[in-house]
């Protein structure tokens, strides 16, 4: 009797400790991983970024001259595709950067007249200046036969660009309607990247100039 007891405690430890070493290496190790995710992945996304602008910049925020974009759908192919912009540290409030115009699209919330241009596609001038975008936009879409200036070249032109426009405008002598159909470009550089010319560079007329 006493053996057979003392085999079944043993028995009964050997399975305790086999359920405590599942628990604590697989369970445990499962269980950490979506923490983990959520604590550290990631940075700011075209996805929470068109939410927030949607949600703050509106037609019924004070006048409606605060929309940036048509629709959410319009504002991630911008972000993702248009532009393209690198995602940036979270909390920034300058830059042309996703994370920038998060921030003040969450801002928009208490001033959208103010923060509401800084979240949108031209920046601004505070997510990065009307010049960075242009020539941002510009480098990325249009390329090879359709390029219109290089570089250090685009920055010295775009100085001169009149900067009275608004986000998503496609006709007028502005910084604005050139970022427009430079945007505009990355679906469709022959049409587009023509219009982005300064005015002195066009020897037809087109919607920008």
């Amino acid at each position: 009797m006493r053996t057979s007891f003392a085999l079944a405690m043993l028995g009964t430890m050997m399975l305790a400790g086999g359920c405590g070493d599942d628990t604590t290496t697989g369970g445990g190790s499962d269980m950490s991983m979506p923490r983990d995710l959520a604590t550290t992945g990631g940075g700011p996304t075209c996805t929470d970024y068109c939410a927030k602008i949607a949600m703050n910049c509106t037609s019924g925020d004070g006048g409606g001259g605060n929309v940036q974009y048509t629709s959410t759908a319009a504002c991630n192919t911008y972000c993702t595709a248009s532009a393209g912009w690198t995602a940036g540290t979270t909390g920034a409030t300058s830059g042309n950067t996703i994370a920038c115009r998060t921030y003040h699209a969450g801002a928009a919330a208490a001033d959208p007249v103010l923060h509401c241009p800084h979240a949108g596609p031209t920046g601004g001038n505070v997510c990065g200046t009307y010049c960075e975008n242009y020539c941002q936009l510009m480098a990325k879409n249009c390329t090879g036969a359709n390029a219109v200036y290089d570089a250090a070249m685009c920055m010295t032109k775009c100085t001169g660009i009149p900067t009275g426009g608004k986000a998503g405008d496609t006709s007028g002598n502005t910084v604005q309607c050139r970022i427009y159909h430079l945007s505009a470009a990355a679906a469709d550089p022959s049409t587009h990247c023509v219009h982005s010319k300064i005015a002195a560079d066009v020897t037809t007329p087109g919607p920008c100039s």
